[in-house]
């Protein structure tokens, strides 16, 4: 559960501590449930910028998996980038 007006992300009603980047990468796939969305696209939105080169997102991601509690959450598409499990 995303709560935006809080800026507070629950897993099972427990509260998940995600550093800023976690936050944002987790929002920008909840947009888009199921849809696989580039490196490119996720990246702008993580950083807040047109400038990402060189950034890798792989370290967020990991983490991000390890705090929701595995891989059924958000998935690789190899070639293109991430998209988010709407129903695990």
């Amino acid at each position: 559960m995303i709560d935006r007006a809080v800026h507070q992300v629950t897993k099972a009603g427990e509260p998940l501590e995600l550093n800023p980047r976690e936050y944002r990468l987790l929002t920008v796939l909840a947009e888009h449930p199921d849809v696989a969305m580039s490196t490119e696209e996720i990246s702008r939105a993580v950083w807040l910028s047109e400038n990402t080169y060189g950034r890798d997102l792989t370290p967020i991601v990991a983490s991000l998996r390890r705090k929701l509690g595995g891989l059924e959450y958000i998935k690789t598409v190899r070639g293109v980038g991430y998209r988010i499990v709407s129903d695990p």
